[in-house]
C-alpha cells in the first residue's frame, strides 16, 4: 500500500468550481418522508416525567433518496428517480409532489406504485434547535419481481440520457440484489460509475459499485471488525469480499474521511478543521450527491474528496435536511479554502457569479486609491461594510505592483466584513461594467472622493441615488 499521505484543507480548490457543470443523474434507493415538528417545551408532564412540547410547526421535506435528489437538483443538475411508493399513500404523494415542484428537471417516471407498501416516515420532534425524539413508520418490504421488469423496461428507455448512478440505500428493501443486477447491467452498456451509500452490511450486495460510501462504523460493520480496527485492514477486507470495488470513501464525522483504493492499493486521509455541528441529518445525503456530482464532471478522485469534505461541513452546521447549491460550495471554497482573501480575474469569476445567485453579493469599486487618499478610504470602507453585515463582500481595486499598494492590501484584508477583493488586471476585465455583467451582483457600492456613493442601473446607465458614507 502507498505511504499514507494527509491533506491540507487549503488548496486548489475554488478554481475547480467552473467545473461543475449541469449532469443528468439516475439516482437509486428508498424515498422516505422527513417530518419535522418544532416546539417549545416549558413543563414535565404530570403523567410520566416527560417533556410537554407545544407544537408550533410542522414541516415535511423528501427524506432518503428523495433528500440525495434534492441536491443534485440545487447544484444545478437533472435528476431521474428510480424508486417506489405506495398505491394509497399520502407520504409517497407528498415526497413527489415535493421534488416536482422544486425543479423542472425532476423526473419522476421511475417512481413505481407497488401494493401494500408505505413509504417510510421519520418525524423529529424538536425545540430550541434540539432532537428531542425520532418517531418511525416503516416496514422493510422486499420488491416484486413485476416491478422489477418494470425497472428493467424503465432504465432501457434511459439509454445515452445519464451520465451517472447514485444509489442510496436505506435499508428498506428497494436496494435488491436483482435490482442491483439490472443497475451493473444497464451501467455496463452505457460505461456509467455506480456511486452507492451503503446500508447493507455485505458490501458484495452493490455488484458493479465504482465506489462505496460508508461512514466509518458502517465499514467496519462491513469487514467484521471492531470499532477499534485499523481502517487499513477494514479496507482490505471490504476489498477482498468485494473484488469489483475499486474505491472505498470512509467518512470519519469530525476527522474528515478517508479514501482507499483496490488496484493499485493506496489510501489518502482529508482532515476538516474543527467546527460547531449543529445537526448530522442528511449530512451524508449531502456528501454523496456532491461526490456523485464531482464524478460526473470527471473531476479526479482527490478533488471529489476534497469537495465531498466541503459539503460535510456545510452540512453539519445548519439543522435538518439541508440542501447545497452551487453558491454554497463556492461561498465556502474562496471562505475557507484560500489562504488569502485576494482573488484572481481569470480563476474566480464563476464562483463569484455562483454566489451571487444564492447570496446578497454587495459589489465595491473603485478606479483608483491614491496614496494620499488611502486612510480615507479605509475609514469609508470599514464605516460601510457596518452597514452591511449581512452581505458577502466583494472590493474590486485596481492592481499595483508597488511596495505601497501591497501593505495597503494587507490592511485591507484584515477588515474583518470584508470578504473578498478581486485585483484588476491589465489583461482581465476592461472595467466594472462588465464585471456586473459577469457576476451579477445585488448590489453596488462606488468610491468618489467625496465618499462611496451606492448605484443601481437604469437602462444600462449607472445611477447614483444615495451617498451612503
Amino acid at each position: 500500500m502507498k505511504q499514507d499521505m494527509h491533506f491540507d484543507s487549503r488548496s486548489h480548490l475554488p478554481s475547480l468550481i467552473h467545473q461543475l457543470q449541469p449532469k443528468r443523474v439516475l439516482v437509486v434507493g428508498d424515498l422516505l418522508l422527513d417530518t419535522y415538528t418544532s416546539g417549545e417545551v416549558q413543563r414535565i408532564s404530570p403523567e410520566a416525567p416527560v417533556p410537554v412540547m407545544r407544537v408550533m410547526r410542522t414541516e415535511s421535506l423528501p427524506g432518503g433518496a428523495g433528500n440525495v435528489a434534492r441536491n443534485l437538483l440545487s447544484l444545478g443538475n437533472s435528476v431521474f428517480l428510480l424508486s417506489r411508493i405506495g398505491e394509497l399513500d399520502p407520504a409517497g404523494e407528498a415526497v413527489l409532489n415535493t421534488l416536482q415542484k422544486s425543479s423542472q428537471h425532476c423526473f419522476t417516471k421511475g417512481v413505481f406504485q407497488q401494493k401494500q407498501y408505505y413509504t417510510p416516515e421519520k418525524n423529529r420532534l424538536i425545540s430550541q434547535s434540539q432532537q428531542l425524539l425520532r418517531i418511525d413508520r416503516e416496514e422493510i418490504t422486499p420488491v416484486p419481481h413485476d416491478l422489477i421488469l418494470k425497472v428493467r423496461a424503465y432504465l432501457a428507455s434511459l439509454s445515452g440520457e445519464i451520465d451517472i448512478i447514485a444509489v442510496s440505500d436505506y435499508g428498506k428493501g428497494f436496494i435488491s440484489a436483482e435490482l442491483m443486477q439490472e443497475l451493473y447491467i444497464f451501467s455496463q452498456d452505457n460505461s456509467l460509475k455506480i456511486i452507492v451509500d451503503p446500508k447493507n452490511n455485505d458490501f458484495a450486495h452493490y455488484t458493479g459499485a465504482y465506489l462505496i460510501k460508508p461512514n466509518q462504523l458502517e465499514a467496519q460493520r462491513a469487514a467484521s471488525l471492531t470499532p477499534h480496527a485499523n481502517l487499513s485492514d477494514v479496507a482490505k477486507c471490504i476489498f477482498e469480499r468485494a473484488p469489483f470495488l475499486k474505491h472505498l470513501m470512509v467518512t470519519r464525522a469530525k476527522d474528515g474521511l478517508s479514501l482507499f483504493s483496490s488496484k493499485p492499493r493506496a489510501m489518502q486521509h482529508y482532515t476538516i478543521a474543527p467546527q460547531e455541528v449543529v445537526d448530522v441529518t442528511g449530512a451524508g445525503d449531502c456528501v454523496l450527491a456532491t461526490i456523485v456530482f464531482a464524478l460526473a464532471c470527471d473531476l479526479n478522485l482527490d478533488d471529489t474528496c476534497r469537495l465531498a469534505n466541503v459539503a460535510g461541513t456545510l452540512a453539519v452546521r445548519r439543522l435538518g435536511c439541508v440542501t447545497l447549491d452551487l453558491g454554497d460550495v463556492a461561498h465556502e471554497m474562496l471562505k475557507c479554502h484560500q489562504t488569502t482573501k485576494i482573488l484572481s480575474e481569470k480563476g474566480h469569476l464563476f464562483a463569484l457569479r455562483q454566489i451571487s445567485q444564492s447570496k446578497q453579493l454587495a459589489l465595491i469599486t473603485t478606479e483608483n486609491v491614491p496614496s494620499k487618499l488611502a486612510l480615507s478610504f479605509i475609514t469609508h470602507l470599514k464605516t460601510l461594510l457596518e452597514k452591511i453585515p449581512d452581505s458577502t463582500t466583494l472590493l474590486y481595486i485596481p492592481n499595483s505592483q508597488s511596495t505601497e499598494f501591497h501593505e495597503f492590501l494587507e490592511v485591507i484584508s484584515l477588515l474583518e466584513n470584508l470578504d473578498f477583493i478581486l485585483l484588476k488586471e491589465s489583461e482581465g476585465i476592461e472595467n466594472k461594467k462588465h464585471l456586473e455583467a459577469r457576476i451579477a451582483p445585488k448590489v453596488r457600492f462606488h468610491w468618489t472622493r467625496d465618499g462611496f456613493v451606492q448605484a443601481c442601473s437604469m437602462s444600462n446607465t449607472d445611477l447614483f441615488i444615495e451617498q451612503v458614507i
